[in-house]
């Protein structure tokens, strides 16, 4: 529990003064290298000490550090991309204008929204944009394999 205050502290402070910290990518390696800290450091310390409470102390911080790591990861995304968020935000300035809500707008916001997301699944190599058609990498491959086969496990099924 102390790891996973310590992280959120240190990124809080951080994020400001390190503009690669508020990107998709550098929360994510952030958080990466915080979950490499807390396993050599959590070695370390089985190593000096390998009572079944200290592997079993190992274990558990692992476990909640996998959690928030990952519900931080998914609230940044949903604050960050969320298309519905954003159409509500200019609706609520309109309003607050006292103008008409541009609907054409909201087609530029939903198309830059959409530009935004390739543009990061591309930065991460998990697709390649070439004369207006996009198609997965190697790699991309294997992450939509692996997230269809949580999804199935979790009983989610496609809507097209």
């Amino acid at each position: 529990m102390l790891h996973v205050g310590i992280n959120l502290a240190l990124y809080t402070a951080l994020r400001l003064r390190i503009t690669w910290l508020t990107s998709e990518r550098g929360i994510l390696l952030y958080q990466a290298l915080s979950f490499v800290v807390l396993i050599v450091v959590g070695f370390a310390a089985v190593s000096m000490n390998p009572s079944v409470e200290v592997v079993a102390g190992l274990v558990a911080a692992i476990a909640l550090h996998g959690i928030y790591s990952l519900s931080f990861l998914e609230l940044w995304s949903l604050a960050e991309v969320s298309y519905s968020l954003s159409i509500l935000e200019h609706i609520e300035q309109a309003t607050r204008r006292g103008e008409a809500v541009d609907v054409s707008g909201l087609e530029g916001l939903g198309v830059s929204k959409k530009e935004q997301r390739l543009g990061s699944l591309e930065r991460l190599g998990l697709i390649q944009d070439t004369a207006d058609q996009v198609s997965l990498t190697h790699g991309g491959r294997k992450v939509a394999r692996v997230l269809a086969s949580v999804a199935w496990s979790a009983g989610v099924t496609r809507t097209e």
